[in-house]
Formats: structure tokens, C-alpha cells, sequence
């Protein structure tokens, strides 16, 4: 029986269902280390301007501990959750790999120094890109690079989640025998529904919306914040209904900072119907993938390093525009349906919306591709590292990839 320790911040709606496929495996011994259970207590989120508790099962089908229960926040600085000791964790559980979700915080690089020193194998999951921000300058670069080289030599081999987190990865000292990918994943909400099930819920929810079969919907799923740019859809939209001489209705789903000034100034525009509908929670959001016909993310270089709003509206079968910083551009801006346009540029946006427009809607025109960004894919590939550190202690990462 492989033991494996994985460490993780806090529950998130992305990363537990990997745990509870992971934990499937008769042949491994799972346990999941949280620093705090905040996003299942419940707690508030500065950008969403709002309490957030997630209504999906966070913490059911695996085994978990809470280390630091009753803290009221999912972030903190780089000395925060103070109290863990480190050494103790690692002795009582005797892992044969011990896998660290983050090293923002001086706690996940401890683990990986005392499951250093202690002789077990511990590897790393970071959801870190070079291209997310705006170029530093040389000193900065160069004082980064020597640093994460530095904490990432501490890592046996590391998981990378898309072609951007290779690429960092890569040039930060691991070697391509330590990568094995195990990309960002969402819960297939639509596994099991009938062609005639999406399109039911989908006439459900526009009409409830007051949304015509015939009207042409773009989605944005999301904070209403500065990094996410939502704006820049909204007056695409507004420039789309007049290039197309169609009616445009624009779902904003989501609050935020910039919410009170948008629906202000938007509200009521004549060309365009544009629906704030709030933060919605997960157990609710598929149907609104559902409605829409193409869903936009806009964002800004501010530290987009994927957008699993990509992810969940390939599932649903959306088209899909994506601004140049957001990270899964690298993933699926090739697709046919799919598209890429300069950050901040509304023209661009409209013809790139023009063109994804003329598809007509089809639920599953990507779902052979989507497999491969599963759950389950990412724990089949997270478990054969586990049973590869204890058989042989060294892995082949191109060996695993080809499986």
C-alpha cells in the first residue's frame, strides 16, 4: 500500500474531486493536510465583495485533516499559519510522497525540506506561470528566478497543469524526466445529461431570464474586478449587436468591486440587454454555461495563470473568446471554436465575436478534447507517480505523459 500525504491550503471546489478519485485507488493510502477549512465554513471574499461558502461536497470521499481549524481566511502572508509543525505531520503519517500545493507561504517550503532531510520523495503542484503579469524588470527577474530555482530544488519532480506551468517549470531547474502533466480540471457537470437535458435546462434558465430561444447570449463568468476586464465585453457587445443587427443579451455571472458602477452605466443600454446575475454557486452554474452561446474572459495581465472558466464552458459546449494573458490561451486557443484577441482591444473582440457567433450551438462539440482536463485524468496521473516513487524512487516523466 503507497502512503500519500498531500498538502494543500484549504478545501477548493477544483482540487477536492481529484483528492476523492485519488482516494478510489485500492492500492493507496490517502490522506489530505489542509492549513485551515475556511471556503467551507464560510468566509469573505474581498473581490466578490461577499460571504462565500461553497455548496459542493469539499471535504467528502478522502480522508483529511484540518491543521489550524476555525481560521476565518483562505490566504495569508508568507510567515502565516504559524502553529503547524511540520516534523510531527511527517513522522506520525510515514508518507512514501508528500505532495505541496503551494509555496507562497514558508510553511510549503518547510515540507519539502524536512521530507528532504527525513529521505521521502515529495513533489510539487504550483499554480504558478511566467507570462500572468506584466514583464519585471532584468533585476527582478533574475532575483525571482534565483529564488524559486532555489525552493524548487527541495522537489523530486513536480505535476504541471498546462503548457505556461511547463514552460516555468522548465526554466526554473526542474528537468523533463521530473514532469509528469496533470492539468487544471473542473468537475464535468454535464456527465450524464442527455442532449436533451442541456437543451431543456438550457430553455429553463432563458426563460426564467427572460431570454428568447433566438437571441444570441455572451457569457462572463467571474469577479467583477479590474483583472478580469468585464467591460471590455460590455462594449464589445454593444459594437457585436450592431455589426450583427441581432439582439445581444450579455450574462454577467458573478459581483464584485465594479459591480454597482457597471449596472449604473450599463443597466439600461438600449442596443445590448445586459443581466447581472450575481455570484451564483457551483451547484447552480452549469445552466448558465448552458444559456450562453460564447463565453468571454477578458482578463488583464494582473495573474491570470489559467481561468477554469475556459474549462467549464468547453464543457458545456460554448464557443469561447480569450484575451492574450489569460493562461489556458496556451491550451485552447487553437480550437476551432475558439479564439484569442489583445487585452483591452473591444475591436479586436467584436470580430473575433463575429466570427465565433456563426457556429451554430452544440453541447458536445468538445467534450473527446475536455478528457484529457478531467479529474480523473489528473488523479490517474498524480497516482501513478505515487506507486512509481515507491517502486523505483525516480520517474520518467516522458514515460508516464505517453500512457
Amino acid at each position: 500500500m503507497t502512503k500519500v500525504l498531500i498538502i494543500d491550503t484549504h478545501p477548493v471546489q477544483y482540487r477536492a474531486p481529484i483528492y476523492a478519485d485519488m482516494a478510489q485507488a485500492h492500492d493507496v493510502s490517502l490522506v489530505v493536510a489542509y492549513y485551515n477549512d475556511a471556503s467551507v465554513q464560510g468566509y469573505l471574499d474581498v473581490e466578490f465583495q461577499k460571504e462565500i461558502k461553497w455548496n459542493t461536497p469539499l471535504l467528502s470521499g478522502y480522508a483529511y485533516e484540518v491543521l489550524l481549524p476555525g481560521r476565518k481566511d483562505t490566504r495569508d502572508g508568507f510567515f502565516g499559519f504559524k502553529g503547524i509543525n511540520v516534523l510531527a505531520l511527517l513522522r506520525r503519517h510515514k508518507p512514501d510522497l508528500v505532495i505541496v500545493h503551494s509555496v507562497n507561504h514558508l510553511v510549503g517550503i518547510r515540507f519539502g525540506l524536512v521530507a528532504r532531510l527525513l529521505g521521502i520523495r515529495c513533489w510539487l503542484r504550483v499554480e504558478t506561470q511566467d507570462e500572468a503579469f506584466v514583464r519585471r524588470s532584468g533585476m527582478k527577474q533574475n532575483l525571482r528566478k534565483l529564488i524559486y530555482r532555489s525552493v524548487y530544488s527541495l522537489f523530486d519532480g513536480a505535476f504541471c497543469f498546462g503548457k505556461l506551468n511547463r514552460q516555468h517549470l522548465l526554466a526554473h531547474g526542474f528537468g523533463p524526466q521530473q514532469l509528469v502533466t496533470t492539468h487544471f480540471s473542473t468537475v464535468d457537470k454535464y456527465q450524464g445529461l442527455s442532449e436533451d437535458d442541456k437543451q431543456s435546462r438550457r430553455d429553463a434558465l432563458r426563460h426564467r431570464l427572460g431570454i428568447s430561444p433566438d437571441r444570441l447570449v455572451v457569457g462572463v463568468f467571474g469577479k467583477l474586478i479590474s483583472k478580469k476586464d468585464p467591460e471590455t465585453v460590455m462594449k464589445a457587445c454593444l459594437q457585436l449587436a450592431e455589426r450583427l443587427k441581432r439582439d445581444v443579451t450579455c450574462i454577467l455571472v458573478g459581483s464584485g468591486a465594479l459591480e454597482a458602477d457597471l449596472v449604473e452605466r450599463y443597466g439600461n443600454a438600449a442596443q445590448v440587454r445586459f443581466v447581472f446575475a450575481g455570484f451564483v454557486n457551483q451547484e447552480e452554474i452549469g445552466d448558465y454555461y448552458l444559456a450562453a452561446d460564447v463565453v468571454v474572459l477578458a482578463s488583464r495581465r494582473e495573474g491570470e495563470v489559467w481561468g477554469l472558466v475556459c474549462n467549464e464552458a468547453l464543457q458545456a459546449g460554448c464557443a469561447l473568446a480569450m484575451s492574450e494573458a489569460v493562461g489556458a490561451a496556451a491550451e485552447f486557443g487553437g480550437l476551432e471554436r475558439c479564439g484569442i484577441f489583445p487585452t483591452g482591444d473591444v475591436g479586436a473582440l467584436v470580430d473575433l465575436l463575429v466570427r465565433l457567433a456563426a457556429f451554430p450551438r452544440d453541447f458536445n462539440w468538445c467534450r473527446q478534447f475536455m478528457e484529457d482536463y478531467s479529474t480523473e485524468t489528473a488523479a490517474r496521473n498524480m497516482l501513478t507517480v505515487a506507486r512509481d516513487c515507491r517502486r523505483h524512487g525516480q520517474i520518467d516523466g516522458q514515460e508516464l505523459r505517453a500512457q
